[in-house]
């Protein structure tokens, strides 16, 4: 496994989340290989060619893509692991602290019930 080799799985509902996925890897490209995969065709990339992992899901009522929800079921240990969503609530400047509260809030109590990973996420300049 090369050290610079990332991963951005991502599961869409419309559209939007597929375009931020490109949007990242155009930005990362220059200095990381990296492979874009869609969750729905894809549900189980291979996780061991990687040291970082993106992952990226639709949010629609609160809920997750099915598959990217899924995919958070892997271990992700001894990888850097980023996450982001496009949700159209936090699409509008006025609900976005509300948005973002109610993403950390989800997150909180995913790692509290076990259903998530408990390694750290990595920031922006882990990647």
């Amino acid at each position: 496994m090369s050290n610079n080799r990332t991963l951005i799985a991502y599961a869409t509902r419309m559209g939007a989340t597929a375009e931020s996925a490109l949007e990242i890897e155009a930005i990362l490209r220059q200095k990381y290989g990296l492979d874009v995969v869609n969750l729905k065709k894809n549900p189980s990339p291979k996780l061991r060619e990687y040291n970082n992992v993106i992952i990226g899901s639709g949010i629609a009522m609160g809920k997750w893509v099915r598959q990217a929800l899924q995919f958070l079921g892997n271990s992700f240990e001894g990888k850097k692991v980023a996450v982001f969503i496009s949700s159209t609530m936090a699409g509008d400047p006025r609900s976005y602290d509300e948005t973002f509260t109610k993403f950390i809030k989800y997150w909180q109590c995913m790692l509290t019930l076990n259903l998530l990973p408990k390694q750290p996420l990595a920031d922006a300049s882990d990647f």
